[in-house]
Formats: C-alpha cells, sequence, structure tokens
C-alpha cells in the first residue's frame, strides 16, 4: 500500500505546478516517460533526468524535492543499486558557481547523505567520489579551506580502490584546489600526475578534462597562447575519438578564451545535435556574454537575452539579483553608466544576503569600475 501510495504521489502531484511555462513540454515528457517506466529501477533513473532538467535551469527547490522522491523509491525497494544511482547522479553537481547559500547547504546536505550510505555499505570507491564532490561544492562557494580539506580526504581514500577513474577524478580536484588558492606549481604537478594515469588507462573522457585543467592554469598566468594550445590538444583528441561531449567543452573553453564567435556557435551547434542541454544552457549563455562583452550594444544585448526565454529565466531562477547584476553589466559595457550603476546597485542587497563572498567580489568590482 506505501508503494502504491507514493507512485500515485509521484503520478499526480510531483511533477506538476511549476511556474516556468517554457518548460512544461519537456517537463511532461520526463513525465510520460516516468509512468511508463515498469520498474523502480527505470523510475529512479527518470526521477534522476528530471532532477538533472531543474538543476540545468537552477530550479534548485524542485530538482531538490524530485530527487528525495528518488531516494522514496529506493528506500521501497532496499536495492543498493538504486540507492547509489539516486546519490550518484549527475544532477546535483550542476549547481551553478553563482548558487546562493541555501542552494549548496541543500547539495551538501544531500551529498553528505550519499557519504554516510557509501560508508555503511563499505563501497570506498563511492566514498572517495562523496569527498571529490564535497569538496566541488566548497570550492564552488568558495570555502577554499574545506574544499583542500575534503579534497585531501578523497586522494587518500582513492589509495584503497581499483577504480582508476575515480584516482584520477580526485588527483584532478585537489589540483583544482590548489588552483583555486592560487597555487599554481602544485596544480600544474597534480595535473601532470593525473594527465600522466589518464594516458596510462587510455582513458580519452580524463585526458581532455586535463588539458581543460592546464589551459585555465595557463590563463591565470596571464599566457593565453599556451592556454589556447591545450584546448587545441583537447580538440584533436576528441576528434580523433569521436568523443562529441569533450568536443563541446572544447568550444566553450575556447570561446570564453578568444572571445571568437565561431566556437561559440560550434558549441552551440553541436550540443544541440547531441541532445547535451546542460552544454547548451551554457553555450547560450557565452553567447550573451559575447554580446555584452564584444558587441557592447545594450538593445542587441537585450534582445538576445528576451529573445532566449530559456536563459533569461535562468538567470531570474538563480534569483534577481543576479539577473540586475547582469542587466548591470550589459549597460556596463555600452557605456550607460547611469542604467549600470543603478541595476549593479539594486543587486548589492540580495548579493549581501545569499551569495558568497567571492560572488560579492565580482559585483563590488564591477561597481568600483
Amino acid at each position: 500500500m506505501e508503494r502504491f501510495f507514493l507512485i500515485l504521489l509521484l503520478s499526480t502531484s510531483l511533477f506538476h505546478g511549476t511556474s516556468v511555462a517554457q518548460f512544461s513540454h519537456k517537463i511532461d515528457s520526463l513525465l510520460t516517460i516516468y509512468n511508463r517506466a515498469a520498474s523502480d529501477s527505470d523510475k529512479v533513473v527518470a526521477c534522476g533526468k528530471l532532477a538533472e532538467y531543474y538543476y540545468i535551469y537552477q530550479l534548485d527547490k524542485e530538482g531538490d524535492s524530485v530527487l528525495q522522491e528518488q531516494l522514496k523509491i529506493a528506500e521501497i525497494s532496499q536495492n543498493k543499486n538504486l540507492f547509489l544511482t539516486a546519490f550518484f547522479g549527475n544532477a546535483v553537481m550542476n549547481i551553478s558557481d553563482w548558487g546562493r547559500k541555501e542552494t549548496f547547504d541543500r547539495a551538501l546536505q544531500f551529498v553528505n547523505k550519499g557519504l554516510d550510505y557509501s560508508k555503511t555499505i563499505g563501497r570506498e570507491d563511492y566514498v572517495t567520489l562523496s569527498y571529490i564532490r564535497i569538496a566541488t561544492l566548497y570550492r564552488k562557494r568558495a570555502e577554499l579551506d574545506k574544499a583542500f580539506y575534503n579534497a585531501n580526504i578523497a586522494l587518500t581514500t582513492s589509495l584503497n580502490i581499483k577504480n582508476d577513474s575515480i584516482k584520477i577524478l580526485a588527483a584532478v580536484e585537489l589540483g583544482d584546489t590548489y588552483q583555486a588558492k592560487g597555487e599554481s606549481l602544485l596544480a600544474f604537478k597534480t595535473y601532470t600526475n593525473a594527465f600522466d594515469n589518464a594516458v596510462d588507462a587510455d582513458n580519452v573522457f580524463l585526458e581532455s578534462e586535463v588539458y581543460h585543467r592546464f589551459s585555465a592554469l595557463y590563463v591565470s598566468l596571464q599566457n593565453n597562447p599556451a592556454a589556447k594550445e591545450y584546448l587545441l590538444r583537447s580538440v584533436d583528441l576528441n576528434k580523433k575519438h569521436k568523443n562529441g561531449e569533450g568536443l563541446v567543452k572544447d568550444y566553450i573553453d575556447l570561446a570564453r578564451l578568444t572571445d571568437e564567435r565561431y566556437y561559440i556557435d560550434k558549441a552551440l551547434s553541436l550540443s544541440d545535435s547531441l541532445n547535451l542541454e546542460y552544454y547548451y544552457m551554457r553555450a547560450k549563455g557565452i553567447m550573451f556574454g559575447y554580446y555584452t562583452a564584444v558587441v557592447k550594444n545594450s538593445d542587441t544585448t537585450l534582445n538576445f537575452l528576451n529573445t532566449n526565454q530559456d536563459l533569461k529565466q535562468t538567470y531570474i531562477n538563480i534569483g534577481m539579483p543576479f539577473y540586475f547584476m547582469n542587466l548591470g553589466s550589459i549597460y556596463h559595457y555600452a557605456n550607460k553608466w547611469d542604467s549600470a550603476v543603478y541595476y549593479l546597485q539594486l543587486a548589492q542587497p540580495g548579493f549581501e544576503k545569499d551569495f558568497n563572498e567571492k560572488n560579492r567580489q565580482a559585483l563590488y568590482e564591477e561597481i568600483g569600475e
């Protein structure tokens, strides 16, 4: 009876009521997939896809609700694999670096539940993955001491597992934390070790990931030609192995580095053709940045934003202060100072209440300019 009630709850109420009209068609499609699922396993997977969709568009509370219902299905089934599928899906890690404090608090609480469960069933590989995710969230939150602490635990626990991919991911996260702390030499050494291990494991995906880390490292050292060279190496690697998702990520970072629209268009077209919605929305965000900072025409940029309602709504979903900051940036780069200051100062109270120190600093710097 409890099982039937849960399924009825999911089918009749959980997936409805979102106020974001432009997303309703996709949500209905995902709900249909859920309703047609014949097994608990299929239902857990369907919930994971819906939660991921919500998080892509920064509808974090809705995504969190779906994740909780996903866990209930796993609890009823008492299937270890379903618990692991629920705890270690992609959704919760799609939180924006600009996420609010409460968003990170919920995400950290969820990932820590996964850590506790992994310890309970004695899965050191998932324990390591949990610490990697905790470190990533703290790094996004700009709490670098906590990120470093958890990244070190991840690397230590990875010594006890056989999964080479998770070992490499632990090293990459430690390198990312070194880089965020401004310790470039330690980051370089850690990335080099991770890259060598990825080559030994013949893991093209992680080789490409580390190329991106080397690129970001050289950007921080103000050596853009070297940064571009590493990204082009990644392009060659991903083309050779027909890694479409890797290519999209290459084009996105090349666009960010070079401000060339060619790479943005490549990222948009390829992510769209491969149905990679997360990267499609990232590419749209970079196109918005291109209009803002390169084209520098407020009317043209506002037209792009208003034409792409999915992107506009995503910025609003992060929070109106974030949306106001972006409006301020549009006018800032268009040299319309009064309008820029108006919107940036409109964003300020919300940033001081709900956003982390790194995000507040970015706002203050733009107001100062």
